[in-house]
C-alpha cells in the first residue's frame, strides 16, 4: 500500500450546466472504462487537496485490508471523506444533486499520468460537465462557513485539522 504522500489524484472543478441529467451523469461514471476510478462530488465542504488525498488513501487501504464499509469504492470514498459511517449522511454532505453549485471531478487509483488522462477523457466525453470551469484551488467555501461546519476556529489550518480528525474517526469507531 502506498503512503499517504504517494497517493496520486487529479481533479477539476466545474460549475454545472443549468440543465443536466444527474442519472445520465451517474451512468456515464459507471460505464467509464479507465485504469483510474472516477468520482464526482460536491466540493462545498472540501478544505484542501490534502483532505482529498487522505480520503483516497483511506478508501484504498480499506479495500486492501477488507475493512471497507461500502461495497463500492465510490461510496467508500464518500464515507471516508465525510467522516460519517452512514452512507446517507456521507451522500448528503458530499454527493452531487440538482442544487450543487459545483462539481469536483476526481480521478484516482492509477499512476499520476493515468489519473490525468482518465480525468481529461471523462470530462471530454461528458458534455454534461462542460459549462464552465471555476477556480481550481480549494477551499471554495469561505473560512467562516467552513469553521461553522467543522465546529472549530476560523483558521484554515485548524479547519483542515478538524476535517482530517473527522475522517480518522471512521477507523476508531
Amino acid at each position: 500500500m502506498k503512503k499517504e504522500k504517494e497517493i496520486s489524484l487529479s481533479y477539476r472543478i466545474f460549475s454545472p450546466p443549468s440543465e443536466f441529467n444527474l442519472e445520465e451523469l451517474v451512468e456515464k461514471i459507471k460505464s467509464t472504462n479507465s485504469s483510474s476510478i472516477i468520482q464526482i462530488i460536491d466540493p462545498r465542504w472540501v478544505v484542501s487537496n490534502r483532505q482529498l488525498k487522505v480520503a483516497v488513501y483511506h478508501t484504498l487501504k480499506a479495500f486492501e485490508t477488507k475493512r471497507n464499509i461500502a461495497r463500492d469504492v465510490a461510496t467508500e470514498f464518500l464515507i471516508r471523506l465525510s467522516g460519517k459511517r452512514q452512507i446517507s449522511s456521507a451522500v448528503e454532505l458530499f454527493g452531487i444533486n440538482k442544487e450543487s453549485l459545483y462539481f469536483l471531478v476526481l480521478a484516482f487509483g492509477g499512476l499520476d499520468k493515468e489519473n490525468q488522462q482518465s480525468l481529461a477523457s471523462f470530462v471530454k466525453e461528458s458534455k454534461i460537465l462542460i459549462d464552465k470551469e471555476v477556480k481550481q484551488s480549494l477551499p471554495l467555501t469561505e473560512k467562516k462557513e467552513l469553521s461553522k461546519f467543522y465546529e472549530c476556529k476560523e483558521d484554515i489550518e485548524e479547519i483542515e485539522k478538524k476535517a482530517l480528525e473527522n475522517m480518522a474517526m471512521i477507523e476508531a469507531l
